[in-house]
Protein backbone atom coordinates (compact mmCIF):
# COMPACT_ATOMS: atom_id res chain seq x y z
CA UNK A 1 0.00 0.00 0.00
CA UNK A 2 1.41 3.52 -0.73
CA UNK A 3 1.42 5.70 1.52
CA UNK A 4 1.23 9.79 1.23
CA UNK A 5 3.72 12.11 3.03
CA UNK A 6 2.13 13.69 6.02
CA UNK A 7 2.86 17.30 6.53
CA UNK A 8 0.74 20.01 8.40
CA UNK A 9 -0.25 21.05 5.32
CA UNK A 10 -1.90 18.33 4.20
CA UNK A 11 -3.44 17.41 7.51
CA UNK A 12 -4.89 20.85 7.95
CA UNK A 13 -5.95 20.85 4.32
CA UNK A 14 -7.86 19.11 1.65
CA UNK A 15 -6.19 16.57 -1.15
CA UNK A 16 -6.68 17.00 -4.78
CA UNK A 17 -5.63 14.20 -7.55
CA UNK A 18 -4.62 16.12 -10.81
CA UNK A 19 -8.30 15.49 -11.95
CA UNK A 20 -10.08 17.32 -9.37
CA UNK A 21 -7.83 20.15 -10.13
CA UNK A 22 -9.35 19.87 -13.84
CA UNK A 23 -12.80 19.72 -12.57
CA UNK A 24 -12.77 22.49 -10.06
CA UNK A 25 -9.79 24.97 -11.34
CA UNK A 26 -10.47 24.93 -15.15
CA UNK A 27 -6.71 23.75 -15.44
CA UNK A 28 -5.35 20.93 -17.85
CA UNK A 29 -3.62 18.64 -16.10
CA UNK A 30 -0.68 19.37 -18.24
CA UNK A 31 -0.42 22.73 -16.34
CA UNK A 32 -1.32 21.44 -12.68
CA UNK A 33 1.06 18.73 -13.14
CA UNK A 34 4.02 20.71 -14.58
CA UNK A 35 2.97 23.17 -11.18
CA UNK A 36 3.03 20.59 -8.38
CA UNK A 37 5.88 18.38 -10.00
CA UNK A 38 8.64 20.77 -11.78
CA UNK A 39 7.36 24.20 -10.32
CA UNK A 40 6.90 23.73 -7.08
CA UNK A 41 9.01 20.49 -6.45
CA UNK A 42 12.16 20.72 -8.86
CA UNK A 43 12.46 24.59 -8.58
CA UNK A 44 10.79 25.04 -5.16
CA UNK A 45 9.03 28.56 -5.77
CA UNK A 46 6.21 27.13 -3.51
CA UNK A 47 8.13 25.39 -1.46
CA UNK A 48 9.51 22.58 -2.19
CA UNK A 49 9.55 19.29 -2.61
CA UNK A 50 7.30 16.83 -5.09
CA UNK A 51 3.95 15.78 -4.03
CA UNK A 52 2.88 12.39 -5.26
CA UNK A 53 1.63 9.59 -3.49
CA UNK A 54 3.74 6.70 -6.00
CA UNK A 55 3.13 8.08 -9.57
CA UNK A 56 0.15 10.01 -8.99
CA UNK A 57 0.69 13.72 -8.26
CA UNK A 58 -1.81 16.05 -6.11
CA UNK A 59 -2.14 19.22 -5.24
CA UNK A 60 -3.40 20.92 -1.39
CA UNK A 61 -5.95 23.80 -1.15
CA UNK A 62 -2.86 26.32 -1.32
CA UNK A 63 -1.87 24.61 -4.53
CA UNK A 64 -5.12 24.70 -5.94
CA UNK A 65 -5.51 28.64 -5.05
CA UNK A 66 -2.68 29.49 -6.49
CA UNK A 67 -2.67 27.42 -9.81
CA UNK A 68 -5.78 29.83 -10.41
CA UNK A 69 -3.73 33.01 -10.55
CA UNK A 70 -0.34 31.10 -12.54
CA UNK A 71 -3.33 30.05 -15.20
CA UNK A 72 -4.58 33.24 -15.99
CA UNK A 73 -0.83 34.06 -16.19
CA UNK A 74 -0.59 31.14 -18.32
CA UNK A 75 -3.71 32.33 -20.51
CA UNK A 76 -3.14 35.73 -21.45
CA UNK A 77 0.45 34.91 -22.58
CA UNK A 78 3.22 35.05 -19.59
CA UNK A 79 5.79 32.51 -20.47
CA UNK A 80 6.51 29.83 -17.62
CA UNK A 81 10.05 31.71 -17.28
CA UNK A 82 8.37 34.71 -15.75
CA UNK A 83 6.16 33.18 -14.07
CA UNK A 84 8.65 31.34 -12.33
CA UNK A 85 10.39 34.40 -11.66
CA UNK A 86 7.92 36.96 -10.46
CA UNK A 87 7.12 33.88 -8.29
CA UNK A 88 10.42 33.91 -6.82
CA UNK A 89 10.70 37.32 -6.51
CA UNK A 90 6.88 37.31 -4.68
CA UNK A 91 7.97 35.12 -2.43
CA UNK A 92 10.75 36.92 -0.69
CA UNK A 93 8.75 40.22 -0.89
CA UNK A 94 5.72 38.70 0.44
CA UNK A 95 7.35 36.05 2.77
CA UNK A 96 4.96 33.15 1.37
CA UNK A 97 5.56 30.16 -0.60
CA UNK A 98 2.20 31.48 -2.31
CA UNK A 99 2.36 35.20 -2.86
CA UNK A 100 0.28 35.05 -6.26
CA UNK A 101 -2.83 34.12 -3.95
CA UNK A 102 -2.30 36.52 -1.11
CA UNK A 103 -4.90 39.20 -1.67
CA UNK A 104 -1.90 41.80 -0.98
CA UNK A 105 -0.52 40.72 -4.74
CA UNK A 106 -4.04 42.06 -5.75
CA UNK A 107 -2.63 45.56 -5.15
CA UNK A 108 1.53 45.25 -5.52
CA UNK A 109 1.43 42.82 -8.30
CA UNK A 110 1.17 44.82 -10.88
CA UNK A 111 4.05 47.30 -9.26
CA UNK A 112 6.21 43.95 -9.03
CA UNK A 113 5.65 43.35 -12.55
CA UNK A 114 6.46 46.78 -13.66
CA UNK A 115 9.79 46.47 -11.87
CA UNK A 116 11.86 46.13 -14.22
CA UNK A 117 15.03 47.07 -11.92
CA UNK A 118 14.52 43.15 -10.86
CA UNK A 119 14.09 42.13 -14.56
CA UNK A 120 10.79 42.06 -14.36
CA UNK A 121 9.48 42.87 -17.53
CA UNK A 122 5.97 45.06 -17.88
CA UNK A 123 3.06 42.20 -18.56
CA UNK A 124 1.30 44.58 -21.10
CA UNK A 125 4.57 44.71 -23.93
CA UNK A 126 4.08 43.07 -26.71
CA UNK A 127 0.67 43.62 -26.92
CA UNK A 128 -0.33 41.29 -23.99
CA UNK A 129 -3.06 42.01 -21.70
CA UNK A 130 -2.92 44.25 -18.84
CA UNK A 131 -2.23 43.05 -15.59
CA UNK A 132 -5.59 44.38 -13.71
CA UNK A 133 -7.27 42.59 -16.94
CA UNK A 134 -5.31 39.54 -16.17
CA UNK A 135 -5.76 39.33 -12.50
CA UNK A 136 -9.15 40.94 -11.96
CA UNK A 137 -11.25 41.29 -8.82
CA UNK A 138 -13.07 37.88 -10.08
CA UNK A 139 -10.19 35.87 -9.10
CA UNK A 140 -10.33 37.33 -5.28
CA UNK A 141 -13.87 38.10 -4.25
CA UNK A 142 -15.39 34.52 -4.61
CA UNK A 143 -12.83 33.50 -1.65
CA UNK A 144 -12.63 34.00 2.31
CA UNK A 145 -9.84 35.67 3.99
CA UNK A 146 -7.46 35.22 7.04
CA UNK A 147 -4.20 37.42 7.80
CA UNK A 148 -4.17 37.60 3.74
CA UNK A 149 -4.30 34.34 2.84
CA UNK A 150 -7.86 32.19 1.25
CA UNK A 151 -9.14 29.56 3.29
CA UNK A 152 -12.53 29.20 1.53
CA UNK A 153 -13.69 29.28 -1.94
CA UNK A 154 -16.71 29.70 -3.26
CA UNK A 155 -16.32 28.11 -7.02
CA UNK A 156 -19.87 28.14 -8.27
CA UNK A 157 -19.80 32.45 -7.49
CA UNK A 158 -16.31 32.58 -9.34
CA UNK A 159 -18.07 30.78 -12.26
CA UNK A 160 -21.17 33.08 -12.64
CA UNK A 161 -23.40 30.07 -11.58
CA UNK A 162 -25.92 33.06 -9.80
CA UNK A 163 -28.52 30.32 -8.61
CA UNK A 164 -26.35 28.59 -6.48
CA UNK A 165 -23.79 31.54 -5.17
CA UNK A 166 -22.12 30.98 -1.95
CA UNK A 167 -24.04 28.10 -1.51
CA UNK A 168 -21.09 25.64 -2.53
CA UNK A 169 -18.12 26.34 -0.57
CA UNK A 170 -14.68 24.20 -1.01
CA UNK A 171 -13.05 24.16 2.98
CA UNK A 172 -10.03 22.50 3.34
CA UNK A 173 -11.01 21.77 6.73
CA UNK A 174 -14.58 20.29 5.67
CA UNK A 175 -14.67 16.85 4.42
CA UNK A 176 -10.85 17.36 3.30
CA UNK A 177 -11.57 19.89 1.08
CA UNK A 178 -14.60 18.54 -1.48
CA UNK A 179 -17.27 20.54 -2.63
CA UNK A 180 -19.58 21.15 0.29
CA UNK A 181 -23.34 22.93 0.90
CA UNK A 182 -22.82 25.80 2.87
CA UNK A 183 -25.41 24.39 5.06
CA UNK A 184 -24.71 21.64 6.94
CA UNK A 185 -21.66 21.16 5.21
CA UNK A 186 -22.78 17.97 3.09
CA UNK A 187 -20.77 16.94 0.29
CA UNK A 188 -22.13 17.86 -3.08
CA UNK A 189 -21.11 14.46 -4.80
CA UNK A 190 -23.23 12.87 -1.87
CA UNK A 191 -26.21 14.77 -2.75
CA UNK A 192 -26.31 14.29 -6.39
CA UNK A 193 -25.67 10.55 -6.36
CA UNK A 194 -28.91 10.51 -3.77
CA UNK A 195 -30.51 12.45 -6.50
CA UNK A 196 -29.59 10.39 -9.00
CA UNK A 197 -30.40 7.34 -6.99
CA UNK A 198 -33.76 8.87 -6.26
CA UNK A 199 -34.77 9.16 -9.75
CA UNK A 200 -33.67 12.46 -10.02
CA UNK A 201 -36.61 13.19 -6.70
CA UNK A 202 -35.00 16.04 -5.10
CA UNK A 203 -37.80 16.74 -2.92
CA UNK A 204 -37.46 12.91 -1.47
CA UNK A 205 -33.97 13.65 -1.11
CA UNK A 206 -34.29 17.40 0.85
CA UNK A 207 -36.22 15.19 2.80
CA UNK A 208 -34.26 12.39 3.41
CA UNK A 209 -31.33 15.34 4.65
CA UNK A 210 -34.00 17.51 6.42
CA UNK A 211 -32.59 20.75 3.86
CA UNK A 212 -34.48 22.52 1.50
CA UNK A 213 -35.25 21.63 -1.93
CA UNK A 214 -33.25 24.59 -3.33
CA UNK A 215 -30.24 22.84 -1.19
CA UNK A 216 -30.55 19.75 -2.90
CA UNK A 217 -31.10 21.41 -6.58
CA UNK A 218 -28.08 23.53 -6.40
CA UNK A 219 -25.40 20.48 -5.54
CA UNK A 220 -26.99 18.70 -8.41
CA UNK A 221 -26.21 22.07 -10.95
CA UNK A 222 -22.97 22.51 -9.55
CA UNK A 223 -21.89 18.62 -10.25
CA UNK A 224 -23.32 18.94 -13.52
CA UNK A 225 -20.83 21.82 -14.08
CA UNK A 226 -18.34 20.25 -12.78
CA UNK A 227 -18.91 17.39 -15.22
CA UNK A 228 -18.81 19.70 -18.18
CA UNK A 229 -15.50 21.41 -17.17
CA UNK A 230 -13.66 18.10 -16.52
CA UNK A 231 -14.89 17.52 -20.21
CA UNK A 232 -13.76 21.14 -21.22
CA UNK A 233 -10.00 21.22 -20.15
CA UNK A 234 -9.28 17.70 -20.13
CA UNK A 235 -6.13 17.60 -22.31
Amino acid sequence: MTTIDMSPEYLTGGLYWLGEVTRLAGISTDISRRFVRSYKGRRGLWGGGEQRTGRYYYATFRNLMELRYVNAFHIAGVSWQRICRTAEYSRERFGTDYPFSRRRFQTDGAEIFSDTNDGLEQISRYGQMAFSQIIGPELYEPLDYVDDAPVRWYPAEEWGLADIGQGVMVDPLRSAGAPVTSELYIPTETLYSKFKAEENDADRVARWYEIPKRTVLGAVAFEEELAKRAARFTT
